[in-house]
């Protein structure tokens, strides 16, 4: 026998929706569009965001606590070569598809089984939105076994229908030649998250511009390897690690700031290296002032200048990580 939902006070519908898991729901609320109209009019979703992995084996919806706690449930977008026999359709957009339900170590998961998996993945993204009200806070790309073609759609995808969101983060391993690739063509306003590591380095890789208007960390920097590519990334912050920049290169690049503005508009770039560095070398030509009393913590050294047009740089030398011996330089830019 069917429950009598709406035959019930609209307050006691109201409680037994709010007691409901996500994943209920965002079920229900594709039975029909009567059934989406009283969810909408009587629940708000607050202090809740979504979490995008896009991985080879499908996309998987995270939905946590704003305080990155998760809820306990999980949606999957799987291609329908994965599709058990017992499922039930579910209208995503304007199309029916088959899903499934299931419980694993406690988690609620949703699958939904699509060909046509960036379609029918804009289509979720949207009904998610509609019906929770929920940003999406992040999106991540691991590329570990993950073809050309398939993260070549995901870079489009994203570009056009997700430039805007806070975080865009990249994982696992891939070659050069993709990773070089990612970088030219990927598209982000606010944080661009790159721990993606190349299997290979080549020499000489190719200068071109990345850019976002708050944050970029690089983990494999090792192919920045001249004050010119280091240049061509824009941020108003900046970490790479692992970076191959000499003594004399982050010398010419401090000469090249203080004599035209290159890093004008930068607040602070970090460069992680294994080794020490000769300050000497790093520091020679450019007047300043050292400030070597009352040191910040793992600050082995302090050096301020300004540029030609009066813009103050701060050099911190610092040790990152003493066990590994992992140096590095940060650079505040500003006064």
């Amino acid at each position: 026998m069917a429950f009598p939902l709406f035959r019930l006070p609209l307050l006691v519908v109201k409680l037994i929706l709010e007691t409901m898991g996500f994943i209920e729901m965002f079920v229900l609320t594709r039975t029909s569009s009567k059934t989406k109209r009283v969810f909408e009019r009587l629940v708000t979703i607050r202090n809740h965001e979504l979490i995008l992995f896009l991985e080879s084996t499908g996309f998987v919806f995270d939905l946590q606590t704003k305080s990155g706690v998760a809820v306990g449930c999980q949606i999957f977008l799987r291609p329908t070569e994965n599709q058990p026999d017992d499922v039930f359709m579910l209208k995503i957009g304007s199309t029916d598809v088959a899903s499934a339900l299931t419980n694993k170590n406690g988690r609620i998961i949703l699958s939904i089984y699509s060909d046509t998996c960036m379609y029918t993945e804009t289509q979720l993204v949207n009904a998610l939105r509609e019906v929770f009200r929920m940003p999406l806070q992040e999106m991540e790309m691991r590329l570990d076994n993950v073809a050309v073609e398939t993260y070549h759609s995901w870079i489009t995808w994203n570009n056009t229908m997700f430039y805007d969101i806070p975080g865009l983060h990249f994982a696992g391993k891939c070659s050069f030649s993709a990773y070089i690739w990612i970088l030219k063509h990927v598209r982000t306003r606010h944080v661009l998250n790159f721990v993606l590591e190349p299997t290979e380095y080549e020499n000489n890789a190719e200068i071109f511009e990345i850019q976002t208007d708050e944050e970029i960390f690089i983990d494999h920097g090792r192919w920045i390897n001249d004050a010119a590519q280091l240049n061509s990334i824009k941020a108003r912050n900046i970490t790479i690690r692992d970076v191959s920049l000499s003594d004399t290169e982050i010398n010419t690049f401090l000469k090249n700031w203080r004599d035209s503005g290159v890093a004008s508009g930068w607040k602070q770039l970090d460069i992680h290296f294994n080794g020490e560095a000769d300050l000497d070398v790093v520091l020679e030509g450019i007047d300043g002032t050292d400030e070597d009393l009352n040191l910040p913590a793992g600050v082995i050294h302090q050096f301020d200048f300004n540029s030609t047009n009066g813009e103050k740089c701060t050099v911190y030398y610092v040790l990152n990580n003493p066990d590994a011996l992992i140096f590095g330089f940060e650079f505040h830019f500003g006064n």
